[in-house]
């Protein structure tokens, strides 16, 4: 299951985690891969500042090479509620969902 931070990071050398996800992108391209349709909005939301041709890019690439899951289920969004309030929003509600 992948993250935003991870794509992000993996996409946009300036990012905080860059260099990390560049090393982890060795091993994570041996494994199949998922990504969650409320990480997918996180990420292209972040990826905004570089215009429309180059989102569409991003996005395309995204989806040929993850498995997109698509959550839709209000018990689920419930209880990422739950864990929200929990742990005080010290986890965002995307990361919740997941």
């Amino acid at each position: 299951m992948l993250d935003s931070c991870y794509l992000v990071g993996l996409v946009l050398e300036k990012d905080q985690w860059h260099d990390l996800a560049d090393i982890l992108s060795y091993q994570v391209e041996k494994y199949d891969t998922y990504i969650t349709n409320i990480i997918l909005s996180e990420t292209m939301n972040s990826f905004q500042c570089l215009g429309g041709k180059l989102c569409k890019e991003i996005y395309d690439i995204i989806l040929e090479t993850n498995t997109l899951l698509n959550i839709n289920d209000k018990r689920l969004f419930d209880k990422s509620l739950e864990l929200l309030y929990k742990y005080d929003a010290s986890i965002g509600y995307s990361d919740c969902t997941t």
